[in-house]
């Protein structure tokens, strides 16, 4: 039976999913994508000829890797993403305030990925994709906190210790993410580096989903009172941005959470 191009689509992108977890060869992406192989080493033919992915030979088939192409891409992606565009100038009244590095982020697969930064005068600029746990962040523990089936998969695999402050037990962790929710922001002291302690607060899109965090960090330095009043000012700011876009074209909500949201790991259809 012929596969329709998005079908196609939608199962190359997903053989880039497993790819990007660990190399595997054509067998694996069968099984994973419940293919047959010869459909899965024409696939993978194809994207290693147009430079997506490298191969080396192991003992009895080819290995396949993404090249870095991908980080090329995925930075023109958050560059020109409109959540990134929209939430600019908060980033920038955020550092202002406190002297602190600025930060949005989304969720990723096991983890948070940072896609906008500001850092000095120079207003808000991408950020390189950086993976950092969920679990002991404080952006990651307000993604968490506001978005159920990511919460339980992330509290249903073993939680790396990143420091002796981690909190690992994931009983702890998960009411830990019960007040996050109550009370709007999450902290951070010391529990994914040595010396930084952070905030976030969450950035509601039209209709109530919590689509990025927006967190400062400090390293060496405490943050004041002042300091979480001033993110969770930013991430009301952001809010208010992407509502306002909502309105300014006549947007239906639906249509703008999907195209704002980060879609992460799976299961991925429950971020919404």
């Amino acid at each position: 039976m012929s596969r329709s191009p998005a079908q196609f689509a939608i199962r190359t992108l997903r053989a880039l999913e497993v790819l990007a977890f660990t190399p595997t060869t054509a067998s694996g992406i069968a099984d994973a994508l419940c293919i047959h192989p010869r459909r899965a080493r024409r696939l993978l033919s194809q994207l290693q000829r147009d430079g997506w992915l490298s191969y080396r030979q192991g003992s009895t088939e080819r290995i396949y890797a993404p090249t870095l192409r991908f980080i090329a891409l995925a930075a023109e992606v958050a560059a020109r993403a409109p959540l990134t565009i929209m939430t600019a100038s908060a980033l920038e009244s955020l550092h202002a305030a406190t002297g602190h590095p600025a930060m949005l982020t989304i969720p990723g697969y096991g983890g948070t990925v940072c896609v906008a930064r500001c850092l000095c005068d120079h207003g808000a600029q991408p950020a390189v994709p950086a993976v950092v746990p969920a679990h002991c962040s404080a952006a990651g523990k307000v993604l968490l906190a506001h978005r159920d089936a990511w919460r339980r998969t992330v509290l249903a695999t073993p939680l790396e210790r990143c420091t002796e402050r981690t909190v690992t037990d994931p009983m702890a962790l998960d009411r830990e993410l019960d007040c996050v929710r109550q009370q709007g922001y999450a902290l951070e002291d010391q529990e994914h580096l040595d010396g930084a302690r952070g905030a976030a607060a969450p950035v509601v899109g039209p209709g109530g989903p919590v689509l990025a965090a927006i967190s400062v960090v400090a390293r060496n330095a405490h943050l004041l009172d002042g300091d979480v009043d001033e993110v969770r000012a930013a991430a009301g700011h952001a809010s208010e941005e992407v509502a306002a876009a909502c309105e300014r074209y006549a947007l239906e909500p639906r249509i703008v959470r999907r195209m704002l949201a980060s879609y992460g790991l799976g299961p991925v259809d429950a971020y919404l």
